[in-house]
């Protein structure tokens, strides 16, 4: 394997904007996963932050012409007082080849720029993992998991934006449902917290189309509400079709999309028993901010560099990279969680 080294723009297109692309257009109701549900800010201020648009346009723009020459001009959007900020972070690993190959493994040191392509694979995918580990349950305070298994202290992400906002209350403040339970959900619990979570949208939420919004939840509660489904033998029109022609599970024509890491991320969290979670928002209200031009190294534009230590006979592997996320208008959620007690 030879030295590798990625700009910082390159290292945007080829580990963030896959986790985060935008799928909405092409949308075939399967997902690996909902970061793809995020807007992404990839020109994000270090210093500075960039300010976060109202998702929302102005209405009211109708006007009587009148005999006068002056035209009353209208904003059409509003901007925001608030700011998407990133912080800087980067990731690194080693591969010492004397301690790899050992054991069962001695016979295998010529293959070595094979282990070394898969490992940089390996290393690539744990960032995308550590990304979204981090955009939903980062939160800086929070120690680190003692067994190493997950990362969420990197940078503070959606559920620790939302708790701020409960905190400071006000406009921005998000619509909080009563703890749910943990350990296992039965369908009739999980279509009363659906149930539950829908009749307690604002009226912003009330007054759009389904497919603009989203329950946003973890494994158990989806299966929970699909099993009740089942039960009362209820499925055209429920358990629903969005494009293409594919089954995809949906409340009152919303789609329920489920990220696969809450329900792991949340078990750990609430030291081994399970723990549910439920975001009903619009769709791309949560929002990932990072710096496309951001890179390390000597120039400061490296992201990605593979290269052989001569000094520790050791192959290293470094990235660069910035991230942060917010929620353009968190008063237009309704939460349901697990009060989980660390």
């Amino acid at each position: 394997m030879k030295p590798l080294i990625i700009e910082s723009h390159a290292m945007y297109d080829l580990i963030v904007h896959p986790n985060f692309e935008n799928i909405a257009g092409n949308y075939s109701g399967s997902y690996s996963g909902t970061l793809n549900e995020f807007t992404v800010y990839n020109d994000v201020s270090l210093s500075n932050g960039t300010p976060i648009i109202d998702i929302f346009s102005k209405n009211n723009n109708l006007q009587r012409k009148d005999a006068s020459c002056k035209t009353n001009w209208k904003q059409i959007a509003k901007g925001s007082t608030r700011k998407i900020k990133i912080d800087e972070l980067y990731g690194a690993t080693e591969d010492c080849q004397e301690e790899f190959y050992q054991g069962c493994l001695a016979d295998f040191s010529k293959y070595s720029p094979k282990f070394q392509e898969m490992i940089l694979n390996f290393f690539k995918e744990s960032l995308g993992t550590d990304l979204a580990s981090n955009s939903y349950f980062g939160d800086i305070s929070r120690p680190d998991d003692e067994e190493e298994e997950w990362s969420w202290n990197k940078f503070d992400g959606i559920f620790a934006k939302y708790a701020k906002y409960i905190e400071k209350g006000g406009d921005l403040k998000p619509t909080v449902l009563d703890a749910v339970p943990e350990g296992d959900i039965s369908g009739p619990q999980a279509y009363a917290i659906f149930k539950e979570a829908y009749e307690n949208q604002s009226y912003i939420l009330q007054g759009k189309p389904g497919f603009s919004k989203a329950f946003y939840v973890d494994w158990d509660l989806a299966n929970g509400l699909k099993n009740y489904y089942q039960q009362i033998g209820a499925n055209g029109g429920i358990i629903g079709y969005l494009m293409n022609g594919i089954p995809t599970l949906m409340f009152e024509d919303i789609p329920v999309f489920v990220e696969p890491i809450w329900k792991p991320v949340l078990t750990r969290l609430n030291k081994g028993k399970k723990a549910h979670a439920l975001i009903l928002t619009l769709r791309g209200n949560f929002l990932f901010g990072t710096n496309k031009n951001y890179g390390g190294g000597k120039d400061k534009k490296q992201a990605l560099r593979v290269w052989w230590s001569e000094d520790d006979e050791v192959w290293r592997y470094k990235m660069h990279l910035t991230a942060g996320t917010d929620i353009a208008t968190p008063q237009h959620s309704v939460l349901a969680l697990t009060e989980i007690k660390n």
